[in-house]
């Protein structure tokens, strides 16, 4: 793999070396770049195995991963090195943003609620003020749980000698049979939810009544602010794409970053899908030739390979636009998304 600045704004990329001397698009301020050549300057870094340096759009550097070949086959799921470099401060620092926002949301309230009654201003007429600020709380705390959900995904394959979690879960210690199990029951110890992952029978179905009792409550990671209108419940829309076309056309292991020739920053990894599933069920966006994609039709939210997460404009961007960032390795540069 490639890994260099964007000449533009600064931006790491991360690209497959197939890509190097051709046009490529930044994902963070979507300038069209030309990768380097192998071995050009001290900008360009060739990486060929998941050790190499991976820095993703979103700006935060991640450190180098460990040799793969010298973990061990039977050790236990456990937390991988965090991705994005945040320790306890920088976690506290992520949550006092969303704090800010809720705090200024009830300011506005009370602020407006004054004024409605000391000028007599229906406070109805205040409504759309105030649910825009909400609506701006909600969208943001998405975001972050997208983000937590990709490097969960990138801190799994980091333990798992650079193999991703698979649309449905393969049985330790072989990995040779899959449960009906989704990737986001392989992926609790890495959002924090490890007791909850150990409660999990590996070996019987979602909707067995042993894994059924643990649908709810529903890890907090999952829940989706803006299509969900903040009702708790045991369904997601945070979904992988599977079919033809896409990373998944089956659940046979993939790895990470060689499973993206197209670059991680040109590929999407999972989204909001038109219709949330039972979150332990392995239920995805199945991608079929020749009919709709199964996403929202307004504005919708995805998750990049690289860790980061974008808000894509349906209707400025068609379907054979989405197809070829969804596809891993078409050889296509993706168009804008927003």
């Amino acid at each position: 793999m490639l890994v260099f600045p964007c000449s533009s704004c600064g931006a790491k990329l991360q690209m497959s070396e197939e890509l190097a001397g051709r046009k490529v698009r930044c994902s963070s301020c979507q300038a069209v770049v030309t990768a380097p050549e192998k071995g050009a300057g001290d900008e360009a870094i060739t990486a060929a195995s998941p050790s190499a340096v991976a820095t993703g759009a979103a700006g935060k550097g991640r450190t180098a991963r460990d040799d793969d070949t010298a973990r061990d086959d039977d050790r236990p799921p456990q937390r991988g090195p965090r991705r994005d470099g945040s320790s306890a401060a920088g976690k506290a620092a992520a949550g006092i943003g969303i704090g800010m926002i809720l705090v200024i949301v009830g300011g506005i309230v009370a602020v407006l609620c004054v004024c409605g009654l000391v000028i007599g201003v229906p406070l109805a007429l205040l409504m759309p003020a105030i649910s825009k600020v909400q609506g701006a709380a909600g969208r943001a705390q998405t975001m972050n749980n997208m983000k937590q959900i990709a490097l969960a995904n990138i801190n799994f394959a980091d333990v798992n000698r650079g193999e991703l979690p698979t649309p449905k879960m393969l049985m330790e210690p072989q990995k040779t049979q899959s449960v009906d199990l989704s990737w986001r029951v392989s992926i609790l110890p890495y959002v924090e939810q490890p007791a909850l992952y150990n409660r999990f029978d590996k070996t019987l179905p979602w909707d067995n009544a042993r894994n059924q009792s643990l649908m709810s409550p529903m890890p907090v990671v999952y829940e989706d602010l803006v299509r969900d209108d903040g009702k708790k419940g045991t369904i997601t829309h945070f979904q992988y794409f599977t079919g033809q076309g896409t990373l998944w056309p089956s659940n046979e292991k993939k790895r990470f970053p060689a499973s993206f020739p197209d670059g991680t920053s040109n590929t999407f990894l999972f989204a909001e899908a038109a219709s949330p599933v039972p979150w332990s069920k392995p239920a995805d966006i199945a991608v079929v030739a020749g009919q709709p994609l199964p996403l929202p039709q307004d504005r919708f939210m995805v998750a990049l390979a690289d860790g980061s997460v974008r808000m894509v404009e349906r209707s400025r961007v068609p379907d054979a636009g989405l197809l070829l960032w969804i596809n891993p390795s078409d050889g296509q540069m993706p168009p804008p998304i927003d």
